[in-house]
C-alpha cells in the first residue's frame, strides 16, 4: 500500500490512504465590526431568566461555503422553514453568551463555528447585565432600547445586517398557568409588543404552544422530535431553538455528558420527522461564569461539555462530528425543502424516509430506532444500521453520513456562495473527502507554583458582634431583600445571656440560603450547606456558652440567585417519552439521554412562579429549647457610595469587599505573612518571572484496514524563580505568559470562595463539594489571558474554609493527546473508490512527538481505554512511527 505525508502548518504530517486531493472551504460569518464590539456586530448573550430577548445572527455561509453579505434580505416564513430572500433554508445555529467569554476570544469562537458548519449565532441579551439598577428594568423600555440600537447599526437583515430571527421571553408556559387567566394575557402583551418593534424578521417564543400568530413557537430539549407537538400553526415553521449538547452541572453533581452519536440521531430525526429547518445548539460554547453570575448552585464553568469548550478549545468528537452531519444534511437540502416525502417501512423498527423532487432529485434517510444493529435492504441495496442511528443517502444510493459513526468530514466545496442564494456544489465536488476520528484529550499543566510562605500575604475576616452592628430588626431579615445581591454574604448577629452552667447546648437553624457558618463569641462551632435538589436544611451544632453574654452568630451565604428552571435529579430508568409528570412538591419536566443501553432520566426543577416572594436566608434558630428568632438581631453594614444609586443603600457583606482588597483597595487594610490555613481570610500573591512551557501535539494514522492510534505531546518545561530579600514578604510579579494556550487556576487545595485576577473575579470556588466519587465537580479555573497585564499581576482569594493556597498553581490547558478509529465499516467518500481515511491533527500547528498506541487489525476499547485484541499486526506501531515522526 502506498502511505503518503503532507505537511502543514509547523511541519504537522498527515498520513493518507493513497494520495487524497483536499480542497479546504472557508466559511464567513458576516457580522460587520470585524469580530469585536465595533457596529454592535457581537451581541452573542444569554440570560436564563424569565423577561428576556434573544437574537439570532445569521452567517452568510448557509452550510460551510464561504459568501458575501447581500443588502436588504428579506425574512419571512412558512410552513415549512424560514425563507430568506424568497428562498427556504437549512440552517445551523449556535448559542454564544458574549459576557460567558471574553472579547479577544470572540473572533476564534466564530471562526471556529463557522468552520463547524453553523450559519447562524444565537444570542441572549443580558438584561441584569446591561440594566442592573432597580427600577430601570422595565420590560418594554428595555426592549425597544436594545432594537433600537440595533437598527440604529442598521443590524436587522432587512437593512442588511445579519440578524434574521428575534426571540421575546423564554419558556414563560412553564409558570404561566400559575396566574390564571394573565398567564395568557401576558403571552399575548408581550407577542403585541415584541411584534410592535417592527423588525422586519420573524419573533420566535421558545416552549410557548400557545405564541400567537405571528410568533412562532419553538422546541426547546434533547428529544423535539418526540417530546414536541409542533407548530400551533400548519403556516410555521418547526425550528429548535436550544437543543442542548450538554448539561447543567451544580457543585455536588458529576459532570453529565450528551454524547455526540445521540445529539446527532436526535437532531436528524427532528429534520425528517418533525419538517425541522432550524436547530440552535445550547450551547456551542458556554464559556464561563465570572464572577457572581451563575445560577445556584451551578458551577462557574458553563457548559464545557460543549462542542467549543470553557476555553474555546474544540472538544472532539462532539464538534466533528456535528461538523460532518451539517455537511451531509446541507447536501439533501433541496429535496428537503422541495421534495415529496414517502416513508417505506424496511423492517420493524427500521423505516426509510425518502424525498423525491418533480426534477428527479432522490434523497433518503434510513433510521434504526432499534437497539441492536440491523442490516436492512433499500432499493435493491443492502445497508448495515448501527443501533439508535440514522444514515443519510444524499443521492439515495451511497452513505455519506451516519450518527453513530463517529468520523470527521472535511468538504471540500470552495465556491463563493451567499445564504441568500440557494444553489449547491456539486455533489461530487463536495465528496473529495477526507475522512478522520479524532479524540482529543485536554492536559493542564503546571507553569508556576504557589508553594511558598513568601508569596503569600492574608487578611482576616472578623465575626461581627451584636454590640458593633448599627442595622438591627427584631426577627431575621430575608437575605435578598437585604443584600440587593450586592453580596453572596449576610451576617446575622444577636446576643443572650446565660446564667446557667451548664457546659453544652443544641443548636439549631433552619435556612433557606445555601450555606450557613455558625459562630458563638468568635469562634466557628459548625458549617452545613444544601444542594441544588433541596431548598432548604438545618445546621445542627453541639456548643459551649460562656456565664453571661454571649455572642451568636451566622454568616448565611448564597451561592448564585435562583433561575427560572434547573436539572432536578439524575439516575437510571427506564425510557420515558418526556412531558410534564407529577412529582411532589409540583410539576417537573422530564427529558432524557441514551447511554448505552440506558436512559438517564432529567427531571427538571422550576424556581416557580412569583419569585419575587421567595425567602432566601435564615429562617428559625434554636439553642436547646429556646427559640431566638424573635430576639433582636444586627446586620454588618458598610456604606458605600459605589452604588449610590440606591435611595441610603447599605452595603451588607463582608469588609474586604467594601473596601474592594482585590483591587485597588488592596492598600487600605493591613495584610500579614501567610501563616496557616484558617476560616474567612483573604489571600494575595503577585507573582513574577514566569515561563510558560512550549507544547507540541499531532498525531497520524496511516492507510491500515482497521486501526486505534494515539499520541502525545512533547513539553518543554521551565519553573519559574522566586526572589525573596531577607526575612520580608515579597511581591514577585509576572509577565503575561506567552503563547496561545488558555490559562487555568488549579484551586483544588482550597475550599470554598472566590478569586480575583487584576481585580476581575474569575467566579465562585467550592472545592470543598465532592461529588459521590469523592472528587471536586470543578477544580480549574479560567483565567481570561485578557484579564493579565504584561507585568505586575495581582492574584487575590476569598477563603471561607480551611483551604491551604501553598497547593495552589497556575496552569496551562492544551490537548496533549489525541485518538482516532476507523474500520471497513466507515462509509468511503462518494465517487471514489479509496477506502476511508483517518487523519488526525493537533492543534496550533504542533507537532508529533510520541506515537503511544496503534494496532492495525481489531482493537479493543475506546480513546480512554484501548488494548491489542486478538488480531494485530506487529509492525503497527513502527509503521506509524516511521512515517509521522519522521516527518516532523
Amino acid at each position: 500500500m502506498c502511505l503518503r505525508v503532507e505537511e502543514e502548518g509547523g511541519g504537522g504530517a498527515h498520513v493518507f490512504t493513497g494520495w487524497k486531493r483536499r480542497k479546504e472551504a472557508a466559511v464567513h460569518m458576516c457580522s460587520p465590526g470585524g469580530g469585536g464590539m465595533s457596529g454592535g456586530a457581537h451581541v452573542f448573550t444569554g440570560w436564563r431568566r424569565r423577561k428576556e430577548a434573544a437574537v439570532h445572527m445569521c452567517s452568510p455561509g448557509g452550510g460551510g461555503w464561504s459568501s458575501v453579505m447581500v443588502e436588504g434580505a428579506n425574512v419571512t416564513y412558512d410552513g415549512r422553514s424560514l425563507i430568506i430572500d424568497g428562498q427556504r433554508r437549512i440552517l445551523f445555529s449556535g448559542s454564544i453568551h458574549y459576557p460567558r467569554s471574553t472579547p479577544d476570544m470572540w473572533p476564534s469562537l466564530i471562526t471556529k463555528a463557522k468552520d463547524g458548519g453553523l450559519d447562524v449565532i444565537q444570542t441572549y441579551v443580558f438584561w441584569n447585565l446591561h440594566e442592573p439598577q432597580p427600577g430601570q428594568s422595565h420590560m418594554q423600555n428595555f426592549t425597544t432600547k436594545i432594537v433600537d440600537m440595533m437598527k440604529a447599526e442598521k443590524l436587522y437583515a432587512s437593512q442588511g445586517g445579519p440578524i434574521i430571527l428575534s426571540q421575546i421571553e423564554n419558556e414563560y408556559t412553564s409558570i404561566e398557568g400559575a396566574f390564571h387567566e394573565d398567564g395568557p394575557r401576558y403571552v399575548n402583551w408581550a407577542t403585541e409588543m415584541a411584534v410592535g418593534q417592527n423588525t422586519g424578521e420573524p419573533w420566535v417564543m421558545c416552549k410557548q404552544d400557545d405564541a400567537p400568530d405571528p410568533v412562532i413557537n419553538t422546541c426547546n430539549g434533547m428529544r423535539c422530535e418526540e417530546t414536541w407537538r409542533g407548530p400551533n400553526s400548519k403556516n410555521k415553521p418547526s425550528l429548535w431553538t436550544e437543543n442542548w449538547t450538554s448539561f447543567l452541572q451544580a457543585y455536588g453533581e458529576n459532570a453529565l455528558m450528551r454524547k455526540s452519536q445521540d445529539l446527532a440521531f436526535h437532531t436528524t430525526l427532528f429534520i425528517i420527522k418533525m419538517n425541522g429547518s432550524f436547530v440552535n445548539y445550547y450551547m456551542y460554547h458556554g464559556g464561563t461564569n465570572f464572577g457572581r453570575t451563575s445560577s445556584s448552585y451551578i458551577i462557574t464553568a458553563y457548559y464545557d461539555q460543549a462542542p467549543l469548550d470553557e476555553y474555546g478549545i474544540i472538544r472532539q468528537p462532539k464538534y466533528g462530528h456535528l461538523k460532518d452531519m451539517h455537511a451531509a444534511i446541507k447536501l439533501c437540502s433541496q429535496v428537503l425543502l422541495y421534495g415529496q416525502l414517502t416513508i417505506q417501512p424496511l423492517d420493524q423498527g427500521q423505516d426509510a424516509y425518502v424525498y423525491n423532487t418533480s426534477s428527479g432529485e432522490c434523497g433518503a434517510f434510513l433510521v434504526n430506532n432499534g437497539t441492536t444493529e440491523s442490516v436492512v435492504v433499500f432499493q435493491n441495496s443492502t445497508y448495515t444500521l448501527p443501533s439508535k442511528s440514522v444514515s443519510i443517502l444524499p443521492d439515495c444510493k451511497t452513505v455519506a453520513f451516519n450518527t453513530a459513526m463517529v468520523f470527521v468530514i472535511q468538504s471540500g466545496a470552495s465556491a463563493t456562495r451567499s445564504i441568500f442564494d440557494n444553489s449547491l456544489p456539486r455533489l461530487e465536488d463536495m465528496f473529495d473527502l477526507v475522512v478522520s476520528t479524532q479524540v482529543g484529550t485536554r492536559l493542564r499543566q503546571p507553569v508556576i507554583m504557589f508553594n511558598s510562605t513568601q508569596q503569600w500575604e492574608e487578611f482576616h475576616e472578623v465575626v461581627p458582634q451584636f454590640d458593633n452592628t448599627t442595622l438591627r430588626s427584631d426577627g431575621l431579615l430575608e437575605q435578598l431583600n437585604t443584600t440587593k445581591d450586592t453580596s453572596d454574604y449576610l451576617w446575622y448577629t444577636t446576643r443572650m445571656q446565660q446564667n446557667s452552667s451548664e457546659a453544652q447546648y443544641m443548636l439549631r437553624a433552619n435556612t433557606r440560603g445555601h450555606v450557613l457558618r455558625a459562630y458563638v463569641n468568635g469562634v466557628l462551632v459548625g458549617s452545613a450547606h444544601g444542594y441544588r435538589t433541596v431548598s432548604n436544611f438545618t445546621l445542627e451544632s453541639t456548643i459551649s456558652l460562656s456565664t453571661g453574654i454571649n455572642n451568636i452568630s451566622f454568616l448565611s451565604v448564597m451561592v448564585g440567585l435562583p433561575d427560572e428552571s434547573q436539572p432536578y435529579i439524575f439516575g437510571y430508568g427506564g425510557r420515558d417519552h418526556g412531558g410534564l409528570t407529577r412529582f411532589k412538591g409540583g410539576w417537573r419536566l422530564l427529558n432524557e439521554e441514551t447511554s448505552g443501553c440506558c436512559w438517564i432520566q432529567w427531571v427538571v426543577k422550576d424556581s416557580g412562579a412569583y419569585m419575587e416572594s421567595k425567602r432566601e436566608g435564615l429562617g428559625e434558630v434554636l439553642i436547646q429549647d429556646v427559640n431566638i428568632t424573635s430576639y433582636s438581631w444586627g446586620y454588618q453594614v458598610c456604606h458605600s457610595r459605589k452604588f449610590n444609586y440606591y435611595l441610603n443603600l447599605i452595603k451588607v457583606g463582608l469588609v474586604g469587599e467594601k473596601l474592594s482588597v482585590y483591587d485597588e483597595g488592596s492598600s487600605n487594610v493591613s495584610w500579614s505573612q501567610y501563616s496557616s490555613p484558617s476560616t474567612l481570610t483573604w489571600y494575595k500573591v503577585s507573582l513574577s518571572d514566569l515561563n510558560v512551557p512550549v507544547l507540541f501535539a499531532f498525531a497520524i494514522c496511516p492507510e491500515l484496514k482497521h486501526y486505534f492510534l494515539l499520541v502525545q505531546q512533547n513539553l518543554v518545561y521551565r519553573m519559574q524563580n522566586f526572589v525573596a530579600f531577607g526575612t520580608c514578604c515579597i511581591q514577585t510579579m509576572f509577565d503575561s505568559p506567552e503563547g496561545e494556550e488558555p490559562i487555568a487556576l488549579n484551586l483544588g487545595s482550597m475550599g470554598k470562595g472566590e478569586a480575583w485576577i487584576n481585580g476581575q473575579s474569575i467566579g465562585r470556588y467550592w472545592v470543598s463539594f465532592k461529588t459521590n466519587t469523592g472528587s471536586p465537580s470543578q477544580t480549574w479555573y479560567n483565567v481570561p489571558r485578557s484579564f493579565l497585564k504584561s507585568t505586575r499581576n495581582l492574584l487575590v482569594l476569598f477563603e471561607e474554609e480551611y483551604g491551604n493556597p501553598l497547593n495552589i498553581s497556575l496552569d496551562t490547558v492544551s490537548i496533549n493527546k489525541v485518538c482516532g478509529h476507523i474500520s471497513d465499516s466507515h462509509p468511503p467518500p462518494l465517487n471514489s473508490s479509496e477506502p476511508p481515511v483517518l487523519q488526525l491533527r493537533c492543534p496550533h500547528d504542533r507537532n508529533i512527538s510520541k506515537i503511544i498506541f496503534a494496532s492495525h487489525g481489531n482493537p479493543l476499547g475506546n480513546c480512554q481505554s484501548y488494548s491489542i485484541g486478538n488480531c494485530h499486526s506487529t509492525n503497527s506501531q513502527d509503521m506509524v512511527e516511521k512515517v509521522s515522526i519522521s516527518a516532523i
